[in-house]
């Protein structure tokens, strides 16, 4: 899914008034804003979405590893990266989708 198909979606449960590119818009000013927020607080930083879920900065640490080409090792640096944990309504409504689908 792309972008796009959110704001389909969106427009199919109520938004349809609101232009395609005021929502597009709105959807890329949330992330942005999402992501700064995250960016100035740094190591540790929370931002929750009420049933949704969580995006969490956490510092992963430097490590070893091994370039698949020719098998030589590389230095990987520590770095910041988000995790996101889904909220329980989230995550019993995708697994609910999934008990449905036929396999």
């Amino acid at each position: 899914m792309v972008l796009i198909d959110v704001v389909k979606k969106m427009k199919e449960a109520g938004y349809a008034k609101i232009p395609t590119n005021d929502l597009l818009a709105v959807l890329y000013d949330g992330i942005k804003a999402i992501g700064s927020i995250l960016v100035e607080a740094g190591e540790g930083a929370m931002f929750q979405i009420p049933r949704f879920g969580t995006f969490k900065v956490q510092r992963m640490k430097a490590r070893i590893s091994r370039n698949p080409r020719d098998g030589s090792t590389i230095k990987v640096p520590s770095k910041l990266k988000v995790k996101f944990k889904p909220s329980t309504i989230l995550q019993e409504g995708l697994n609910k989708m999934n008990r449905r689908r036929p396999r």
